[in-house]
Protein backbone atom coordinates (compact mmCIF):
# COMPACT_ATOMS: atom_id res chain seq x y z
CA UNK A 1 0.00 0.00 0.00
CA UNK A 2 1.09 3.41 -1.04
CA UNK A 3 2.14 5.93 1.67
CA UNK A 4 0.53 9.62 1.64
CA UNK A 5 3.33 11.09 0.68
CA UNK A 6 3.71 8.52 -2.59
CA UNK A 7 -0.04 9.23 -3.00
CA UNK A 8 0.75 13.05 -3.17
CA UNK A 9 3.73 12.77 -5.43
CA UNK A 10 1.66 10.70 -7.68
CA UNK A 11 -1.26 12.94 -7.87
CA UNK A 12 1.05 16.02 -8.44
CA UNK A 13 2.47 13.84 -11.45
CA UNK A 14 -0.84 13.02 -12.73
CA UNK A 15 -1.93 17.01 -11.97
CA UNK A 16 1.50 18.02 -13.90
CA UNK A 17 4.15 15.69 -15.09
CA UNK A 18 8.15 16.70 -15.13
CA UNK A 19 11.08 15.42 -14.66
CA UNK A 20 12.04 11.08 -14.45
CA UNK A 21 8.93 11.11 -12.77
CA UNK A 22 6.31 12.28 -14.95
CA UNK A 23 7.96 10.42 -17.88
CA UNK A 24 7.22 7.02 -15.63
CA UNK A 25 3.86 7.75 -14.79
CA UNK A 26 3.05 8.54 -18.44
CA UNK A 27 4.36 4.73 -19.29
CA UNK A 28 2.65 3.33 -16.37
CA UNK A 29 -0.56 5.03 -17.38
CA UNK A 30 -0.15 4.38 -21.44
CA UNK A 31 0.75 0.57 -19.94
CA UNK A 32 -2.71 0.34 -17.98
CA UNK A 33 -4.71 1.62 -20.52
CA UNK A 34 -3.56 0.72 -23.57
CA UNK A 35 -6.05 -2.15 -24.47
CA UNK A 36 -8.80 0.03 -24.03
CA UNK A 37 -7.03 2.43 -26.07
CA UNK A 38 -6.72 -0.23 -28.55
CA UNK A 39 -10.08 -1.31 -28.21
CA UNK A 40 -11.65 1.76 -28.72
CA UNK A 41 -9.06 2.94 -32.14
CA UNK A 42 -10.17 -0.62 -33.84
CA UNK A 43 -14.12 0.55 -33.19
CA UNK A 44 -13.58 3.99 -35.68
CA UNK A 45 -13.65 1.46 -38.72
CA UNK A 46 -12.02 4.44 -40.32
CA UNK A 47 -12.88 5.01 -44.42
CA UNK A 48 -11.00 6.70 -47.15
CA UNK A 49 -10.31 10.43 -46.62
CA UNK A 50 -11.38 10.75 -42.79
CA UNK A 51 -9.73 12.08 -39.99
CA UNK A 52 -8.46 11.97 -36.87
CA UNK A 53 -7.79 14.43 -33.95
CA UNK A 54 -6.47 13.15 -31.37
CA UNK A 55 -6.99 15.24 -28.13
CA UNK A 56 -6.48 12.91 -25.44
CA UNK A 57 -4.36 12.65 -22.74
CA UNK A 58 -1.04 10.96 -21.91
CA UNK A 59 2.45 10.36 -23.70
CA UNK A 60 0.59 9.42 -27.10
CA UNK A 61 2.14 6.32 -27.01
CA UNK A 62 -0.99 4.95 -28.66
CA UNK A 63 -0.58 7.22 -31.67
CA UNK A 64 1.94 4.51 -33.99
CA UNK A 65 -1.24 1.59 -33.43
CA UNK A 66 -3.59 4.46 -35.10
CA UNK A 67 -1.17 5.72 -37.90
CA UNK A 68 -0.72 1.90 -38.56
CA UNK A 69 -4.78 0.47 -38.88
CA UNK A 70 -5.76 -0.01 -42.03
CA UNK A 71 -8.10 2.37 -43.84
CA UNK A 72 -11.48 0.42 -44.31
CA UNK A 73 -12.02 1.47 -48.26
CA UNK A 74 -16.02 0.27 -48.62
CA UNK A 75 -17.56 1.97 -46.35
CA UNK A 76 -20.52 4.58 -47.34
CA UNK A 77 -21.25 7.93 -46.17
CA UNK A 78 -23.31 7.51 -43.60
CA UNK A 79 -25.48 10.30 -44.09
CA UNK A 80 -27.20 8.66 -47.33
CA UNK A 81 -28.16 5.31 -45.86
CA UNK A 82 -32.03 4.52 -45.12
Amino acid sequence: MATQQELEQLAGQLRQPNGAAGIDVANMMNENNIGMTHHSIDKLELGNGQRVLELGHGNGGHVGYLLKRPVVSNTQDWRCRS
